[in-house]
């Protein structure tokens, strides 16, 4: 059976988080995802709460950001991490949001440099080694402890072609954003493991994942206008992954200026069903479970399903083990119940 998955961004709180993923767990889902976005609660409380609600699942981040976190501060906090939950930490972490970087005083610069020696200097402080770069300086970090495993899984939350390429080079794993469609879901695929390729390494040694944004029809209301301002948020928020979804640029700045006047909820009220349905899953649990499928032949290993939170349950009933197949479920809260966005990346 194919590799499935649970996440939750931000919502709800620790204790109902650790609920949910032990239910998911019951039901077969390997993997729990904890984004770090916004400011809602951060990624390692969750993924603490999460760790002890369960019992084999993977536990992992989708994503920290090299920012808010130093190098060894990062490599320590994993290590606990896995020691925690037995050895099944993996490390998400990416650039972060312009944005919400931009509010804690934070300039978004040169993101995939100080990746690159973020994850070098990480890897050090693992192998009790000293670190000299540009952003990243480690001198005589040793932890004094031992986890259960020497390194945990990195997983590198990007989406441009350099970085893909970087991941393909030196990751465990690549998080894709929601709002990809399956034309980049394709085309990133090829760039990573073309990359581990000429790094000499197998192709099969990186995994895609990916978040999907997902609804099911409901007896009152249509999975497409439960998504519809989620996707709205996205290509009003976040320009990179409004290019990503492939969007012309002058549709953009349209859609940013009327937010600027009017809202969100205005931008959702106009957007073509098309758009909404070429970057999310909508729809009766058949056809998302078709959509799914397309997903996963574009080489998406693990589709993670973003759903909203009150639908969190019924999404994991109506799509999950030995009925969605490769599928995972992830939830975000926002009004009306609805999911709020943020960038893989993490703060």
């Amino acid at each position: 059976m194919s590799k499935l998955g649970v996440g939750f961004f931000g919502d709800p709180d620790a204790t109902e988080m650790a609920r949910l993923a032990g239910l998911a767990e019951k039901a077969g889902f390997e993997s729990i995802w904890l984004a770090e976005t916004r400011f809602t609660r951060d990624a390692i409380t969750s993924a603490t709460a999460v760790g002890q609600g369960t019992a084999t699942a993977r536990v992992g981040t989708a994503a920290v950001n090299v920012f808010t976190r130093g190098a060894a501060l990062t490599a320590v906090t994993f290590a606990g991490l896995d020691e925690l939950t037995g050895g099944r930490a993996v490390l998400g972490i990416g650039a972060g949001s312009e944005h919400v970087l931009a509010a804690q005083g934070y300039r978004y610069d040169r993101p995939l440099a100080r990746l690159r020696e973020q994850v070098a200097a990480i890897r050090a402080v693992w192998r009790g080694e000293d670190f000299e770069g540009e952003f990243v300086r480690i001198t005589g970090v040793r932890m004094d402890f031992t986890p259960p495993r020497p390194e945990v899984p990195i997983y590198l939350a990007v989406s441009g072609p350099k970085s893909l390429a970087y991941a393909g080079e030196v990751a465990d794993g690549v998080i894709l954003d929601v709002c990809t469609p399956v034309a980049h879901i394709e085309a990133a695929a090829r760039a990573v493991r073309a990359a581990a390729t000429d790094a000499e390494r197998e192709p099969s040694a990186v995994e895609i994942a990916g978040m999907v944004l997902v609804g099911v029809d409901g007896p009152e209301r249509t999975a497409r206008s439960r998504l519809a301002p989620i996707v709205a948020t996205y290509l009003t928020w976040f320009p990179t992954l409004a290019t990503v979804a492939g969007l012309p640029r002058k549709e953009i700045d349209g859609y940013v200026a009327l937010a600027e006047t009017d809202g969100v909820a205005a931008v959702a009220a106009v957007l073509p069903d098309e758009v909404v349905d070429r970057l999310t899953v909508n729809g009766s649990p058949e056809r998302c479970r078709e959509r799914i499928a397309e997903y996963r032949s574009s080489g998406l290993d693990l589709p993670i399903l973003v759903a909203p939170l009150d639908q969190v349950e019924a999404v994991i009933d109506a799509l999950g083990p030995g009925q969605a197949g490769p599928a995972a479920v992830s939830c975000r809260s926002g009004p009306d119940g609805c999911p709020t966005a943020g960038a893989a990346g993490g703060d």
